[in-house]
């Protein structure tokens, strides 16, 4: 099953927290995709007026067996004290729906 996570950092996050945990979770998604877990990432910096600055989020694409196993992913993940996610199962044609997600 694929699942597209899309991870934002809460407001409350600040910038040493953000600077302490960055190189840790950067290096945990690449444990995940040499493990064949995660099939894509990408970190995105952009500018947002909302905020008042900048705003960080990524965008994964996750290959796991459940929704349980991509919750215990993120559960483990080294921003996850300081970020939301929003989570999605993505459904490709050669993939049945499963009523699992």
């Amino acid at each position: 099953m694929k699942f597209l996570v899309i991870s934002k950092l809460k407001p409350s996050a600040t910038g040493a927290e953000i600077l302490k945990l960055a190189k840790a979770h950067a290096n945990y998604l690449k444990r995940l995709k040499s493990e064949g877990k995660l099939e894509r990432y990408y970190l995105i910096w952009a500018s947002s007026r909302a905020l008042s600055g900048h705003a960080y989020c990524d965008v994964e694409v996750y290959e796991v067996e459940s929704r349980e196993e991509i919750d215990a992913f993120l559960k483990k993940s080294p921003i996850a004290p300081i970020a939301d996610y929003e989570i999605m199962q993505v459904l490709t044609y050669d993939e049945p729906k499963s009523g699992k997600a």
